[in-house]
């Protein structure tokens, strides 16, 4: 159900969810900043006011999330994945995925969201 705006309401609850998930399998944490720039992308797309190449009509808009929730979970092993190998080359000793990697890879996720609205 679209609000009277047009957007759609999103609930960060199960992206939260999905989050620590994945944090409590790899015992690595994705901080505040990093977490933020992921809510903002569901906000974004909910939203549509995330200056996106064209307009996001309702439909559109929920398959992106839609597509957004289900990649979610694979984004942030991935992200994972990526911090734990830059750990490995740099002798870095902590487990928190720092918040360059998250927006590095953010741009190539949204891609695979493949709602083809992201400005390039």
């Amino acid at each position: 159900m679209a609000d009277l705006d047009g957007s759609v309401p999103v609930d960060l609850g199960p992206v939260e969810t999905t989050i620590r998930r994945v944090e409590g399998e790899t015992k690595w944490i994705v901080p505040l900043p990093g977490r933020t720039a992921i809510y903002q992308l569901f906000i974004s797309l909910a939203t549509d006011a995330g200056a996106f190449e064209t307009l996001m009509t309702r439909e559109r808009r929920e398959s992106a999330l839609n597509r957004a929730n289900e990649d979610l979970s694979d984004f942030v092993f991935r992200i994972i994945t990526k911090s734990q190998s830059m750990a490995a080359h740099t002798g870095y000793k902590g487990n928190e995925v720092s918040f360059p990697v998250v927006i590095h890879e953010i741009d190539s996720w949204a891609a695979r969201i493949t709602c083809h609205c992201w400005p390039r």
